[in-house]
This record gives C-alpha cells, structure tokens and sequence, in this order.
C-alpha cells in the first residue's frame, strides 16, 4: 500500500473506532412522561431529522420511552410536539452534545400543567425547563 492509501485507512480505522466509543458506552435512552395529572391526556409526536416515532397518546403517569445510537457526528437531534387541552408546543428533548457533557445516557422529561421539566441527575430532581409557549427549539 501506499503512503496515502496508508492514512486513508486509518482515518476511516479511527472514524469506525469513534464510531463503535459511542456504541460501547451505550445507546441513549430519552423518557418523556405525562405528569399533568388525573384525566389529563398528553398527545405526544417526537422525531428527529431522520426517525419519525409516531403519536403516541399518554395517560397519567404513562410515558415514551426510546433508545438510539447518536450519529457519528454526535449532531442528533430529537424533538417533541406536545398536545393536551389548549396547549400546543414543539421542545427539544435530546441534544447529543448537551448530553456528552453531561456525560449522561438517560434523558428524563415530564410534562406538567405549568410546562416541561428535566430531570438532572446530580440534584436528583425535576426542574422546570420551559414554559408552556416559550418554544425556542426546532418546530413542528
């Protein structure tokens, strides 16, 4: 081999390898839940730019629940569509490189009356992370 075929060989080796990092730490995990209480009914449509999940109607207490591998890139980007009573909204769930700095797999969300909150792991809590109508995130 040559020189050049060389190096190309070990930048597609180390590309596989960052590759198969990613895989051996895990897939990620996103939950999102429906806790707007008793009766409430969360209509929930999550995608990414290219897996579309579905609708899913949650009931109190239930929630959506799915794993994946990030891209190569570590560029996914997962967001959900939220539909209960007259709220309307588009939020970011999953963002790869917010996540790698957290060093985290699961994505913990819940969906109250008041807005979406997140779960962080070191203060073991939710806190609210936006407001019903404050979307400032990829849209519908």
């Amino acid at each position: 081999m040559t020189r050049y075929n060389n190096s190309l060989v070990l930048i597609l080796v180390l590309a596989l390898a960052l590759n198969e990092s990613r895989v051996v730490i895990g897939r990620q995990h996103v939950y999102v839940g429906n806790d707007l209480g008793e009766g409430l009914t969360l209509n929930l449509h999550c995608k990414s730019k290219d897996d579309d999940l579905g609708t899913h109607v949650l009931s109190y207490g239930q929630n959506q629940t799915w794993g994946f591998r990030t891209n190569l890139f570590g560029t996914t980007l997962f967001w959900c569509n939220f539909q209960w009573g007259n709220v309307s909204d588009s939020h970011e769930v999953y963002n790869a490189q917010e996540t790698e700095m957290r060093k985290r797999t699961n994505t913990h969300w819940l969906s109250r009356q008041d807005g979406l909150y997140y779960y962080y792991h070191d203060a073991e809590e939710y806190e609210l992370q936006y407001k019903w109508g404050t979307t400032k995130t990829k849209g519908n």
